[in-house]
């Protein structure tokens, strides 16, 4: 799964493969927790922010029609 496109990732998680979901969450968790720390400037916050958008993004996911604007 890790050379699969981020595009077949949700495909494949919106066919309930939440494997898929994983590797997008490793992909982008680091750089999530960066942004969230910089806007933040607190740790607990940052991870707390980290996870709220990671949640959201299951959400957002199983509703999205285009796969391609996932980014």
């Amino acid at each position: 799964m890790d050379k699969l496109s981020d595009e077949k990732l949700v495909i494949l998680y919106q066919k309930g493969k939440r494997e898929a979901f994983d590797k997008l969450t490793e992909r982008y968790a680091e750089e999530v927790r960066r942004f969230s720390l910089y806007l933040t400037k607190n740790v607990e916050a940052a991870e707390d922010l980290t996870q709220d958008t990671f949640l959201k993004l299951i959400s957002g996911l199983k509703n999205l029609r285009d796969p391609k604007k996932v980014r």
